[in-house]
């Protein structure tokens, strides 16, 4: 799944990292506070149970149908979802014909607005469980995904029709890794998440690296997934161009700010957990020198550093590579 920061490439080196620095036999729960599409998450869960977080309704949903079980699914649900078209929000303001915001064909915005609202009415008519109806929406965003006319993001949408936008959205059953570890997934600022945190648990955090607000990049997404029509920004008097809601300023993240990230990784230093870990690089918002010094108030600090590709839309710098590093804290 595309995704900015997602993690699966670097897997080994988080896991051989953590690894080397806690003792598994000791440890009660792995929580992964920023857990995005759940690479970590669901990498870590044959060893650990997992506390999965992200501030994002559609990762929420994605961790949920990833990392849990796989419920029994009603008879031919994935025939009846993909038979299904209606032309409604999504096909009105993100589609080829009904805006020329271009996220999606004519086609695929009338299915995204048959399946979410069937998926929705489903549930509230107590048709579907909640797990059920959790792990449809995780196979619904991966769906989306394939067949979304953008570079990974949301933020915007390529100029014309892509090669995979004009394929046929097509939802499939995913495979998941049965585990009889437990599983807790939250949709929530992390930092409502630390009184939980006891001594023998591991934090990790992949925040975001940069000032680009998740928010907005996954507004669509966001959108999908809630079962409430927004109002579109009115940006000099017209709509917003990439058809941002209304209320996108109500969930900015400090993470994202140059003047608050600090008292947010200080809050994290300060947890009771005796492992914590963050994943970062050099060309983040705050030096690494500084979350050193910070996660040195509560603890021993050990930095952990590897060359990794850059994120293709990041053009800041001629650069190919990043390093990426590992900040442990260590009580």
């Amino acid at each position: 799944m595309r995704y900015i920061g997602n993690k699966t490439k670097l897997l080994d080196f988080i896991y051989e990292t953590i690894s080397e620095h806690t003792d598994i036999y000791s440890i009660s729960k792995f929580y992964d506070l920023f857990a995005g599409t759940g690479a970590v998450s669901n990498h870590m869960r044959i060893k650990y149970n997992i506390v999965a977080n992200d501030i994002l309704k559609s990762s929420y949903f994605v961790n949920k149908g990833l990392l849990q079980n796989k419920p029994i699914l009603p008879e031919n649900i994935f025939n009846i979802l993909n038979n299904l078209q209606e032309e409604g929000f999504i096909y009105n303001n993100y589609s080829e014909t009904g805006s020329n915001r271009l996220y999606f064909s004519e086609e695929n915005g009338k299915k995204i607005d048959g399946i979410r609202n069937y998926l929705f009415s489903e549930k509230k008519n107590k048709n579907l469980s909640m797990e059920q109806f959790e792990y449809l929406m995780y196979c619904f965003i991966y769906a989306i995904h394939k067949v979304s006319n953008t570079t990974g993001v949301y933020g915007a949408y390529l100029k014309k029709l892509n090669g995979v936008a004009k394929n046929r959205l097509v939802l499939e059953e995913l495979d998941i890794i049965e585990t009889d570890k437990t599983i807790e997934v939250y949709n929530k600022n992390c930092i409502d998440l630390l009184e939980k945190i006891e001594e023998n648990d591991i934090v990790y955090i992949d925040p975001p690296y940069n000032s680009r607000q998740y928010n907005s990049n996954y507004h669509l997404l966001e959108t999908i997934v809630s079962d409430v029509d927004p109002k579109i920004k009115i940006v000099r008097g017209e709509e917003s161009v990439s058809g941002l809601p209304d209320n996108i300023e109500d969930s900015k993240s400090a993470w994202c700010s140059k003047g608050l990230i600090e008292k947010e990784i200080e809050k994290i230093g300060n947890c009771k957990s005796k492992y914590v870990f963050m994943s970062y690089n050099n060309e983040g918002l705050i030096s690494i020198e500084k979350i050193g010094e910070i996660f040195g108030k509560y603890g021993k600090v050990i930095i952990k550093k590897m060359d990794h590709k850059k994120y293709k839309s990041n053009i800041n710098s001629n650069k190919s590579t990043v390093e990426e590093v590992i900040i442990c804290r260590l009580k």
